[in-house]
């Protein structure tokens, strides 16, 4: 079992692997044919909805179907959250981004800021939440 430290652009994360065994901290595993080495040290993979808190860079596996990334409800003037499109099928089954009370930047293109927003194009973006909204960086 390894265990390290990482530092990345939004912050760093420690991360621990085990072969065949619950990381440390106790969350879900990976399994690792689904880790290639540029994201391994740096994102965590999500195939199913959750919780994308600030500092946090998510590989949104979107294979199986869409899934929803829920941003945090009390967000705080500078959080980022970085999302990647991993398998590289958002443009099938788009990453769902949730603002949970917030809001985005107004897209100008008559869409509700306050409501979810679809991802299916961008291959790796950041959201920073700045003047009250979250927005692309």
């Amino acid at each position: 079992m390894g265990l390290w430290d990482k530092a990345w652009p939004g912050g760093s994360i420690r991360l621990g692997l085990a072969l065949g065994a619950a990381p440390l901290d106790g969350a879900a595993r990976v399994p690792l044919e689904f880790m290639p080495l540029e994201v391994l040290g740096h994102a965590l993979l999500q195939s199913a909805n959750f919780d994308a808190i600030a500092g946090g860079y998510y590989a949104g596996d979107t294979r199986g179907g869409s899934i929803i990334a829920k941003l945090d409800a009390s967000p705080t003037e500078g959080d980022e959250v970085w999302f990647d499109d991993h398998a590289g099928t958002w443009g099938t089954y788009p990453l769902l981004i949730d603002p949970n009370g917030s809001e985005f930047e107004d897209a100008g293109d008559g869409s509700n800021p306050a409501e979810p927003m679809a991802c299916d194009g961008s291959a790796r973006f950041c959201l920073k939440f700045t003047d009250g909204k979250w927005r692309p960086r």
